[in-house]
């Protein structure tokens, strides 16, 4: 089950949450409890040289990182 970024369209607080099944009508603001949130496209890492893996702070949300 994967761990989805997500940005509420209400208050514009940026969270992550697990996510069970493909379109969940479940997912509320932690902050407001608002239900208008989209899901965020989110790059975590990328192979870096010879080998070695380096984590992004960058997202469709913002420059968060990990909430």
């Amino acid at each position: 089950m994967p761990i989805y970024e997500f940005t509420c369209l209400n208050c514009h607080n940026i969270f992550e949450e697990l996510v069970f099944g493909e379109k969940p009508s479940y997912i509320r603001c932690p902050k407001c409890q608002s239900e208008k949130v989209q899901r965020c496209l989110s790059q975590v890492f990328s192979k870096v040289g010879s080998g070695e893996a380096a984590k992004s702070n960058t997202s469709s949300c913002g420059s968060s990182g990990f909430s």
